[in-house]
């Protein structure tokens, strides 16, 4: 069985790569090294031209990918008719999934839930956005890869995910 890697790059549109976006670079640059038909990227309904990850990538530029993504210049189609045209697609998520339902198997990196374990560090709306999501975005998902085995362990101690549903990356 082949599958699709549909790599979702929302965080290569922060300013300043650090963390969610480092890992998201990283990501890109792997999957640009694989065969084209071996994956995707996308950002919410759109797929994004594979030609405009490279020059992000490059540029490491979210500012120059905000303007790509304004211009559509960065835009490939949609993101559900070519996961219909893929005989399995997988979705990638670094962060949180900017769409649900649209690949047959989803995976997604948590970083950490200090969004609800220290929600003094951040902005209320980062708080309620996560939070609204979390749940949603867990339960949907194939495979959880953690960046620790403490996020691990809070995935399991405060959200009741089944430890063999996770994986410490």
């Amino acid at each position: 069985m082949t599958h699709t890697v549909f790599v979702e790059v929302g965080p290569l549109q922060e300013l300043r790569y650090s963390g969610i976006p480092n890992v998201t670079l990283n990501l890109c640059r792997y999957w640009l090294q694989q065969p084209d038909e071996a994956s995707r990227f996308f950002l919410g309904p759109y797929v994004i031209d594979r030609r405009a990850i490279k020059t992000v990538v490059a540029a490491r530029s979210g500012g120059l990918f905000q303007t790509m993504l304004a211009s559509k210049q960065a835009i490939g189609g949609f993101a559900a008719n070519e996961a219909r045209r893929c005989p399995t697609p997988v979705g990638l998520f670094p962060n949180v999934k900017s769409v649900q339902g649209l690949f047959d198997l989803s995976f997604q990196i948590v970083h950490d839930l200090s969004f609800l374990l220290s929600p003094e560090f951040h902005h209320p709306d980062t708080i309620a956005h996560h939070a609204l999501t979390i749940l949603r975005d867990l339960g949907t998902n194939a495979r959880t890869f953690c960046v620790s085995q403490a996020t691990a362990q809070d995935l399991t101690t405060y959200l009741d995910v089944p430890a063999d549903r996770i994986t410490v990356c």
